[in-house]
């Protein structure tokens, strides 16, 4: 039974042809870490606003946890949105550049 594996490499560069998508994809990748457009921003600011001085902790973890949420969310959008598109009409930078 031969089984079809879908790999990213083919998915670079669809800003070129989404622009619309990328930005709402973008925007939508700032949200899980509260961004101020965003209803989470409302949420993290009250959680962390009832964290007291003396729990470093829970503030260091929850650092940690917001960093690599958005860490993540901007890998996914620089990969699929990102990079030189497949198709050969569309203009890419020069590296010396």
């Amino acid at each position: 039974m031969h089984f079809h594996k879908s790999y990213i490499q083919g998915h670079y560069g669809h800003v070129y042809e989404h622009p619309m998508y990328a930005t709402l994809f973008f925007l939508s990748g700032l949200g899980p870490v509260g961004f101020p457009l965003t209803p989470t921003f409302v949420g993290v600011d009250a959680m962390l606003s009832h964290i007291e001085a003396n729990e470093t902790i829970m503030i260091v973890l929850l650092g940690i946890n917001y960093f690599f949420i958005e860490v993540a969310a901007l890998r996914i959008f620089s990969r699929m949105f990102l990079g030189p598109h497949k198709k050969v009409y569309h203009e890419i930078a020069f590296k010396s550049s």
